[in-house]
């Protein structure tokens, strides 16, 4: 059965939304949107009468309250009523906590009947060790713990360039989660923009194309493709083709 990510625009790209019990990465650089995309995913199960937990390894809850009021979404009251929990920690915590027969992670799935969760930023693993083996087992127990949870997972993953269809893609995570998404700044005729693809959909049809989205006073949307570009991905679009030939006839 699939879920409705609660991002109109995303849900179709990924042919209806997510598997339950999926995992998800969403890759970006700083201020691409992850953080809000991330937590639309949550108010989305909400909205669906579905309990959330977000883990946050560098904000304080206090700082995501305020953040996420700019887009309507009320955290403070939604945890006081046990439909999100919020849950300031660390990555040794978190795992240890959700490697615990009957353990935190046990028990708000249990008792608050949690569905959705987001690690934000799940790159804070790397940490934890310097091996590429080692990190790919770490996140294979991770991916692991949360399906045996029943827990439907979106994991906000950083990376550094601003522009650039970078090779950054946490390579080791990538194996072990089901999709992958991807956000990228793009600058089309002076002007910058957001472009937002799926490059992973194990099990599922998935849209190929690459299109625009913006974060808005509702939270992320997404928008139609980039027609007659090429080269989106690499941070600076050009004319296609196709496009070129059709300038020189209207010429």
């Amino acid at each position: 059965m699939k879920l409705k990510t609660g991002i109109a625009g995303l849900d179709e790209m990924l042919d209806g939304g997510v598997y339950e019990s999926s995992s998800t990465s969403i890759n970006g650089p700083a201020g691409s949107g992850k953080t809000t995309l991330c937590l639309q995913f949550l108010v989305g199960g909400i909205q669906n009468n579905e309990a959330g937990l977000y883990v946050t390894f560098e904000q304080f809850p206090e700082q995501l309250y305020r953040d996420a009021k700019n887009f309507g979404w009320d955290l403070k009251k939604w945890e006081e009523e046990g439909k999100i929990k919020i849950l300031f920690t660390s990555p040794e915590e978190f795992a240890n906590e959700l490697e615990t027969q009957l353990g935190l992670i046990d028990k708000l799935v249990i008792e608050k009947e949690v569905k959705r969760i987001v690690i934000d930023p799940v790159s804070y693993f790397r940490f934890l060790t310097r091996d590429s083996n080692e990190l790919r087992r770490t996140y294979h127990k991770l991916i692991n713990g949360l399906k045996r949870a029943g827990l439907t997972s979106f994991l906000a993953c950083e990376t550094t360039r601003f522009f650039g269809n970078s090779g950054e893609i946490d390579e080791e995570l990538a194996f072990v989660v089901d999709n992958i998404v991807i956000l990228r700044y793009v600058e089309t005729e002076s002007t910058i923009q957001h472009a937002i693809a799926i490059v992973k959909s194990r099990g599922s049809k998935r849209a190929k194309d690459i299109r625009r989205y913006d974060i808005t006073e509702k939270g992320v949307k997404v928008f139609s493709t980039f027609k007659g570009l090429e080269g989106i991905l690499t941070g600076i679009p050009h004319k296609s083709t196709a496009e070129k030939v059709a300038r020189e006839f209207e010429l």
